[in-house]
């Protein structure tokens, strides 16, 4: 369901970019509501996989294994997300973007303090999502 969400987004992408290298980037949080692995390609000491739900809540397993869970929000273009643990924290990702023929490739900015600095939540700190992610195949 989430997947054709997207669909209207790819198409918009092509229209607007031709069908060749299509990418967008997250507008509402439901656009994230998938399961996201890391890519092969991804070098960065990130998590390793994180699940968005419709729901506006995440679950996140960092590159040492330790599981987080809590809210997130999209507020074009950032991504904020308040993990239960540890407390009165906020990450932050200046933009997540879409590629690929199905956009089914998020990549997550690296994080930014000029722009994270000053979110309508708050100040936010560096997320353990950074670079690209493949969708999950069930």
């Amino acid at each position: 369901m989430v997947r054709a969400m997207r669909a209207p987004l790819a198409l918009c992408v092509a229209l607007a970019a031709g069908c060749a290298g299509q990418t967008d980037h997250a507008t509402h949080s439901q656009e994230l509501a998938d399961d996201w692995v890391k890519a092969a390609s991804n070098t960065n000491i990130t998590a390793m996989s994180v699940k968005f739900h419709t729901d506006l809540t995440f679950s996140l397993i960092a590159d040492d294994g330790t599981p987080y869970k809590g809210t997130f929000e999209v507020v074009d273009p950032i991504v904020l997300m308040t993990p239960t643990i540890p407390p009165n924290t906020l990450w932050c990702i200046p933009r997540a973007g879409f590629s690929g023929p199905n956009l089914d490739v998020v990549t997550f900015a690296t994080f930014d303090p000029t722009i994270c600095g000053t979110t309508k939540s708050g100040p936010g700190t560096m997320s353990p999502l950074e670079g690209d992610y493949d969708v999950a195949t069930p």
